[in-house]
């Protein structure tokens, strides 16, 4: 049934004229819709009939309004007002209720038929149902026929009206849709988004979110909580029914309503959505590129740049640069979705560029003021032109890498003290070019000087400046101009070139360009017809010529007319194409505004390629041509390629000859104001000897009718460094005659030098000759020491020369002095003025030499400061690199490990096997010695005690109780010490170690042998021994003290427990063995009595009483048997 339906462009033409509210109409209305809304009830009226006298106005422009009879006669005029209140009372009140629409008119990305479909949803909805029956909501085919009619309607519209609904499509893609639209999909599609954002949040985040709304005004959408857990059967009960939020909605409300007309609201836009630009191509990309650079419909762009298929890529890319050269877009996408045709350029607001435009080296515009006090316009210009500098004081030029000259070193050569000599060359003989208002104000040729270094820096600035191909291949032609040695045709003349009346050449250039000079007042092309002669004149490729069937130079001076056409004519090619860039380099927007569009309007017949090939031949032609020649030396006209200064560049080409190394040292010592009317060699005369194309005698010079006679007499001529009175010349002059010397010596020299052949220029000349040459040579070297006499004493007698003071100071010569006498005084300096001298200088200007200090510690700093960013940004490098980040977290540092001490804590004692030897030293020396091994065993009270020991009483009376291991020192003292011999079986031990460990138990429970190293410091037998030793006493580290016993006591001696536990520990030792036929006496036998003897136990007090401090024994005495008690004095 779907496929015998039909329908037809008429009934759609019908529907559409039924329409009382148009595509342009609604639109119209869409856009005031938020007004209506926002607005309050009595002034909805007035926006209600503004509207529909905006719609009735654009279909009938010439209404006439004071009429109101006449409109209301007029049914079309009430049925489009009718339409209008229809229109504003059906879109602005938003019915409740579930609307269910299909989803592919209900989604994310409108089109035009969209647009089309929701403007005319009603009528389509009718025409379906009429035609075939379909109701909407019915899953029988409506939606099907539904899109057929929304597809026949939209291609019913016209041209503008499918535009207009695109540009709807895309503000709602990019913004935000129709209110009715929007309470639409939020019946329809709310509930499953937050269902889904939900779970999100839920399942990969951990939070449960709960989420408010509140509407828009205008959508009548209340405020409320979509209940999530409820919905989705996780709780029993709401959360409407858990707390209270009426409260909350009303907050809720206000602020929507108060923050919704900020303008942050009406620039929201969808998030990772298809660009704008791209989606107008995807879908239309006539509206955007012209239809030349479109294929088929097979090479569609996709819906985003990364679903266009690569072979549609490559297939447009190969389209746009082989076959049609260029892509073109003659409209472009703005913010809004709208598609617009380009913007002209605004160049009315460029007119403050005109000022100091191109401010580095070359501005001369002066904005007109009026009249008004001060210098003159030609002032003004002159003192533009005094900035525009040249020759030494101007850029440098680099020659190209494969000329002759490039390998030259850089000067090393120091100048005596006084700055050099200004180049009068450097000058421009030209008047300053005229002030034009709306022309560029770029530097004119004019301003150069005549000279080859000068145009050629006025060239690189220019070019260098205006950048691109050609620019650059044309700045290599010019500096192989500059290089060119004097080949044949190298003078001739370029006004053979061109066109004379009454004379015919065949080399004539019809072309020529007759306003094209190097004393031209501007840099700019004024018409169209100065183009196209250009052109023509580059086409014709002038730099050669064809005489008698060979091909001939033109001339260096043709080659720089070429050369400023073609700087001209780049020039303008550059500002054309600037001129249609946004932003355009600074130098093009030289000019006011009519200057701008008139370079816009140039049409030139070279495009960029095709001069860049011509201006390639021009550059390898003049490279043949110059490297054809053998170059001797570096020419005078490119000597500051290499040198600063001409004077340098003079010693440079002497430094071999030292007569004319003495002559140089009096020519710079000349004054700087003078004559300069010198007399110059035969051979220079009417040339300028600064601006010779190569290093010796001109070529010109060299003909058969050369008078050497006069050659060779002109090198003694009083006038070439004197005036007529004697007196010195300027500087100048003799500069220049000096480096005439140099270049006729170095001329003749390379003539001397072996060579295979002569060239061709000496073939017919009398110099072709070796010993006339160095007959000439000898001549010169003569002269130029004689000259050097005169100019010294004419030095000396000068009150006005002299750059360096102590010349004037030199005493007359004597009369019958030597020569030697006569150069050594010649030559002697004046110390005590050359030590006046500089100490006036140190003490000038102090504040000089402290701006210069703090101006170097300034730049110290500096490097410093740079030196350490160097090292910063390496460093973060390295860390982004290894750990990415610049700042990685430390590694924990390593834990620190205790040594392990529990040998320490360890009962010992010695045994009775190995005791230690304590040695008294004699005389002043009292150190004593210690056996350095000790075996530890542990304390047994049961040993045998049949002998009756003999034991130091300080040993006994310390309040220790633990035995002690020694390890001493291996330096055992040698000394002689008094000890006496001991007995079998007896243990001495001295009384510095017997107090020194209280460590261990006093129960004799058995320890494991461990060696304990003891180390006690001098005088620590100054102890009070029968004091308790307290734990906060200074002790070595190896000595562990316990701080109470657990358990009774037990007595080393009687083996009875003391009293009570917390009592402290005593020293157990094993009782030293006395000999059979030795009684104790004195107070030994007293202590025996006391303490050693078990019934003495009980007497004994329970706390050792304090002693008084140890007699210290005189170790010169005789020792009685027993342990030595002697201590360190």
């Amino acid at each position: 049934m779907s496929a015998a339906l039909s329908y037809s462009i008429e009934e759609a033409r019908e529907i559409l004229l039924d329409q009382a509210i148009s595509l342009e109409s609604h639109i119209y209305l869409e856009g005031r819709r938020e007004e209506y809304v926002r607005s309050e009830d009595y002034e909805r009226p007035a926006i209600i009939q503004s509207s529909f006298r905006h719609i009735w106005t654009s279909a009938h422009p010439d209404w006439d309004w004071d009429d109101a009879e006449g409109g209301e006669e007029d049914l079309e005029y009430c049925k489009q007002r009718e339409a209008t209140h229809h229109w504003f009372r059906s879109n602005t009140r938003i019915r409740g209720g579930f609307k269910r629409l299909p989803s592919d008119v209900d989604k994310a990305k409108w089109t035009p038929e969209d647009v089309c479909g929701h403007i005319y949803k009603s009528a389509i909805q009718e025409w379906v149902e009429a035609k075939s029956g379909f109701i909407p909501g019915s899953a029988d085919g409506f939606l099907a026929q539904y899109r057929r009619a929304r597809s026949k309607l939209f291609n019913c519209l016209s041209t503008e009206q499918q535009d207009a609904c695109q540009r709807t499509a895309d503000e709602w893609n990019g913004v935000s849709v129709p209110l009715d639209v929007q309470v639409q999909n939020f019946n329809n599609k709310f509930a499953s988004v937050c269902r889904a954002f939900t779970m999100m949040l839920i399942k990969d985040y951990g939070v449960f979110p709960f989420v408010f709304y509140v509407g828009v005004p205008g959508n009548n959408i209340p405020a409320g909580l979509y209940e999530v857990m409820r919905k989705q059967g996780l709780a029993a009960q709401t959360f409407r029914s858990f707390t209270k939020l009426e409260s909350v909605f009303r907050d809720m409300k206000s602020y929507v309503n108060m923050n919704i007309d900020t303008p942050v609201f009406g620039g929201l836009n969808r998030s990772k959505q298809t660009p704008p630009p791209w989606k107008a191509l995807s879908e239309n990309p006539s509206r955007l590129v012209a239809k030349e650079c479109l294929l088929d419909e097979d090479h569609r762009f996709g819906s985003s740049p990364e679903k266009t298929h690569a072979q549609v890529r490559n297939a447009l890319i190969k389209h746009w640069f082989q076959e049609v050269g260029y892509l073109e877009f003659h409209h472009y996408f703005a913010r809004g979705g709208l598609i617009c045709e380009p913007e002209k350029e605004p160049w009315h607001g460029l007119r403050k560029y005109d000022k100091d435009l191109t401010g580095q080296w070359l501005s001369n515009e002066r904005t007109p003021r009026g009249p008004r006090a001060g210098p003159s316009a030609s002032s003004a210009n002159r003192e533009a032109v005094v900035n525009v500098k040249f020759g030494g004081n101007g850029p440098r030029v680099i020659l190209p890498s494969n000329s002759p000259y490039a390998a030259l070193p850089d000067s090393c050569i120091s100048l005596p003290e006084g700055r050099p000599l200004p180049d009068p060359d450097d000058v421009s003989g030209c008047p300053p070019p005229p002030f034009r208002p709306g022309r560029p104000s770029w530097p004119a040729p004019s301003m150069a000087p005549d000279t080859v270094y000068a145009r050629l820096q006025w060239a690189s600035q220019i070019l260098q400046e205006t950048g691109g191909m050609a620019a650059q291949t044309l700045l290599e032609a010019l500096k192989w101009i500059a290089i060119l040695p004097p080949v044949a045709n190298y003078d001739y003349d370029a006004e053979y070139f061109r066109p004379q009346a009454g004379k015919r050449r065949k080399w004539t250039v019809e072309s020529y360009p007759t306003w094209v000079s190097w004393k031209a007042e501007r840099c700019y092309i004024e018409t169209q017809t100065e183009i196209d002669g250009l052109s023509d004149f580059l086409l014709a490729k002038p730099w050669s010529f064809e005489h008698e069937g060979k091909q001939r130079f033109s001339g260096v001076q043709m080659a720089w007319i070429i050369g400023l056409s073609g700087v001209l004519y780049v020039r303008a090619l550059r500002q054309n194409e600037e001129a249609f860039v946004s932003p355009p380099s600074r130098w093009s927007l030289s000019g006011g505004p009519e200057w701008q569009k008139q370079i816009r309007d140039y049409r030139f017949p070279l495009t960029n390629d095709q001069l860049r090939v011509i201006l390639l031949d021009f550059k390898c032609y003049l490279e043949d041509l110059a490297l054809s020649m053998r170059s001797p030396g570096l020419p005078p006209t490119l000597s500051y390629c290499h040198f600063p200064s001409r004077e340098q560049y003079v010693l440079h080409i002497i430094k071999d000859a030292p007569q004319l190394q003495d002559l140089a040292e009096h020519v710079l010592n000349m004054p700087r104001t003078g004559s300069k009317d010198n007399l110059s060699l035969p051979v220079f005369s009417g040339r300028s000897v600064w601006q010779l194309p190569h290093m010796g005698i001109p070529r010109s010079s060299m003909r058969s009718d050369l008078d050497v006679g006069a050659l060779r007499r002109s090198f003694i001529q009083p006038t070439i460094f004197l005036d007529e009175k004697g007196g010195p010349l300027s500087a100048e002059s003799g500069l220049s005659a000096l480096l005439e010397f140099a270049l006729v010596a170095a001329e003749l020299s390379r003539i001397l030098a072996p060579a295979s052949d002569l060239p061709a220029y000496l073939r017919n000349s009398p110099l072709a000759e070796a010993s006339l040459c160095a007959a000439i040579l000898s001549d010169l070297l003569s002269a130029a020491a004689e000259q050097s006499e005169k100019l010294c004493k004419a030095l000396e007698n000068s009150s006005t020369a002299s750059r360096s003071p102590h010349l004037a100071r030199r005493p007359p010569a004597a009369e019958g002095e030597t020569a030697a006498e006569a150069a050594l005084r010649r030559h002697a300096q004046d110390v005590d003025g050359d030590l006046l001298a500089h100490r006036r200088e140190v003490e000038a200007d102090p504040l000089k030499r402290r701006l210069r200090a703090a101006v170097s510690q300034a730049a110290a700093r500096q490097d410093l400061y740079k030196a350490n960013e160097r090292l910063r940004n390496d460093q973060n490098a390295q860390n982004l690199a290894s750990h990415q980040s610049i700042h990685p977290k430390k590694p924990p540092a390593d834990p620190l490990i205790l040594p392990d001490l529990d040998h320490v804590h360890r009962p010992l004692q010695y045994t009775t096997g190995e005791p230690p030897i304590f040695t008294t030293g004699t005389g002043s020396s009292h150190k004593r010695g210690v056996r350095p091994k000790a075996r530890a065993i542990d304390a047994d009270p049961s040993s045998d005690r049949t002998r009756r020991p003999r034991t130091s009483r300080r040993a006994l009376k310390s309040d220790a109780r633990n035995a002690v291991a020694v390890s001493a020192s291996n330096n055992v003292s040698d000394a002689s010490s008094h000890k006496r011999k001991a007995a079998n079986g007896e243990t001495r031990v001295p009384a510095k170690y017997r107090r020194a460990s209280i460590g261990g138990s006093s129960t004799g429970s058995p320890t494991d042998p461990a060696r304990i190293p003891l180390f006690l410091p001098d005088g620590s037998d100054d102890r009070n021994l029968s004091d308790p030793i307290d734990s906060d006493d200074e002790l070595p580290p190896t000595i562990s003290i316990p701080r109470k016993t657990s358990g009774p006591a037990v007595s080393a001696f009687s083996n009875q427990d003391t009293e009570g536990s917390g009592v402290h520990a005593r020293l157990s030792l094993d009782p030293v063995a006395v000999s059979p036929g030795e009684e104790p006496g004195g107070e030994d036998a007293a202590f025996r009595k006391t303490a050693l003897l078990p019934e003495a136990a009980e007497d004994r007090p329970k706390t050792l009483a304090p002693r008084p401090r140890p007699r210290r024994k005189n170790p010169q005495a005789a020792t009685t048997a027993g342990i030595s008690t002697a201590f360190d004095s």
